[in-house]
């Protein structure tokens, strides 16, 4: 995928709300997924978020403790999901642009793996429930 296209996956705008409305509704959009918020910063705009899910794996763990013995060696138990959000005034509009990365940790902390998420229905369904969200706080439900 080119810059572009993940640019518009990535993002969305917003008209005829404000800026705070849109962040407080990106805040309970990501709770909602799951996702606990670690920063957020109206004057930047600026949201930061993680989810961690267990996944381990056990084929590595029982080759690993086979090997070397139990307690000893690393492998795959947790995937952790980052995301980094900006909200931007664009003129009459208000920008959003949502960033995932996904990562698999091991039982010591460490990193296997780290890649950015480009799946576009990943973004849609994320900016339906941020959509929901700035209904709700357009209503003041």
């Amino acid at each position: 995928m080119t810059q572009l296209q993940i640019r518009q996956i990535q993002t969305k705008e917003y008209d005829g709300i404000e800026e705070k409305v849109v962040i407080k509704a990106l805040i309970a959009a990501l709770q909602d997924e799951g996702f606990i918020i670690s920063a957020a910063n109206p004057d930047l705009g600026l949201v930061t978020a993680a989810m961690e899910i267990r996944d381990e794996d056990k084929g590595t763990k029982s080759w690993v403790e086979f090997w070397y013995g139990p307690g000893i060696g690393t492998y795959r138990t947790t995937k952790r999901f980052e995301a980094s959000a900006t909200v931007q005034k664009q003129g009459a509009a208000v920008r959003v642009r949502i960033n995932i990365v996904a990562k698999a940790l091991t039982n010591a902390g460490g990193v296997v793996w780290s890649q950015p998420v480009y799946d576009a229905k990943v973004y849609q369904d994320l900016f339906s429930k941020v959509d929901k969200a700035v209904f709700l706080e357009k209503e003041k439900v």
